[in-house]
């Protein structure tokens, strides 16, 4: 089927799309559509979420509603290496309790 779209003036050609899941639940295109090489992820949160692609390069992409964590102190006591704990310590004060969801972000990259 073709469809227009008139708000940016191009024709799109919609095709079946079969998905298939990886070990850790990361979705992908199955194996008909191999040599695409298109690769995706997506990611939701609460009211939000994302999609990236591109073509022959695997791709990640994360996003994460903002939320204090009131007892951040306690569970980087209770679930933080040792390295992850000096790390956390060290952080700007006024980062506030906004400080362990920004320094689990920065950790992740």
């Amino acid at each position: 089927m073709r469809v227009r779209d008139d708000a940016i003036g191009v024709a799109v050609t919609r095709l079946p799309v079969e998905l298939m899941y990886g070990a850790h639940g990361k979705p992908g295109l199955s194996q008909r559509f191999v040599g695409s090489q298109l690769r995706f992820d997506v990611s939701h949160s609460e009211d939000a979420a994302v999609c990236t692609c591109a073509p022959g390069r695997e791709v990640e992409i994360n996003v994460e509603a903002m939320r204090v964590i009131r007892d951040a102190d306690d569970s980087v006591a209770r679930f933080f290496s040792r390295r992850e704990k000096q790390a956390y310590l060290a952080r700007d004060p006024r980062d506030g309790p906004q400080g362990l969801f920004n320094f689990v972000i920065e950790e992740k990259k």
